[in-house]
């Protein structure tokens, strides 16, 4: 449990401080965030029906909610990176010399990834409700806010979990571009709650988080959330619960088949050994 703990110390440590890391955890989201209400804003508004500035706060709190489910992917990939970084540089190496697992080693990553993803994608939607704030839109209530909260923590679960998985495949830099590349843009682009897309565990995640932060807006438009994908809708709006516990079910066949492979690999596979 020390290796644990020392290794989750340093890489939050490294997360905060290290430039690479920042800018792979900030930049996605950031470009969502400008994308969206230069780009979409308006496209969004005109799809709904309603009350000219309620269309616009719907807008922009799927541009954030959107915007922190993408946090929460680059937030998972860029701890990822960290972890290559440190294969090559031969520090897992000498942590397993220490007597650390295999085990240990991953959970250390895998608990940096749970924490960064749900800070990064918590300050994304602080930031939605600063904007509402100031440009006079609904904000959260108190019921709203722990809902979003709990959504958050699922969405930081299953990056990481997925996270923990692909990290036990990839041994380059070059596999782990395409990694982020595929990743970003099925979170950006294909995480709708639409007809057969909602059965994504990415489009399940978006659904928990949006749902909580559009109930302002869309309490207040006529099927605006079926329109902005609020909830996953196959046969009908599914219940968050059912959405919850579907993507729990995603993070633990997840973190199973993670464990699997490294227990499997630890005796000659290179997951801990330097590149």
């Amino acid at each position: 449990m020390n290796h644990v703990l020392v290794l989750l110390g340093r890489n939050l440590r490294v997360a905060v401080r290290d430039g690479t890391t920042i800018s792979l955890i900030v930049i996605p989201p950031a470009a969502m965030v400008l994308l969206g209400l230069i780009a979409l804003r308006g496209h969004l508004a005109n799809a709904l029906t309603g009350d000219s500035p309620i269309r616009y706060a719907a807008a922009d709190a799927w541009i954030f909610a959107s915007a922190a489910v993408l946090a929460g992917f680059s937030s998972s990939a860029a701890i990822l990176m960290r972890f290559l970084d440190d294969r090559r540089s031969e520090k897992l190496g000498l942590l397993r010399a220490c007597g650390a697992s295999g085990g240990q080693l991953l959970s250390g990553y895998l608990i940096t990834t749970f924490i960064v993803c749900t800070t990064v994608s918590f300050s994304v939607v602080v930031l939605s409700q600063l904007w509402a704030l100031v440009a006079g839109q609904p904000v959260l209530s108190v019921v709203r806010w722990l809902q979003l909260l709990a959504g958050l923590i699922l969405a930081a679960a299953f990056f990481a979990a997925l996270t923990g998985l692909a990290a036990t495949f990839m041994t380059s830099t070059g596999a782990f571009g395409a990694y982020c590349l595929i990743g970003n843009i099925t979170v950006a682009f294909l995480s709708l709650s639409y007809g057969i897309l909602g059965l994504l565990p990415f489009a399940q995640a978006a659904a928990l988080v949006r749902a909580p932060l559009l109930y302002p807006s869309v309490v207040k438009l006529d099927s605006a959330g079926e329109i902005l994908g609020t909830a996953v809708n196959i046969g009908g709006p599914w219940p968050g619960w059912i959405t919850a516990m579907i993507l729990v079910v995603w993070s633990a066949v997840l973190i199973a088949l993670g464990a699997v492979r490294t227990t499997r690999a630890s005796a000659d596979w290179s997951l801990l050994e330097s590149a």
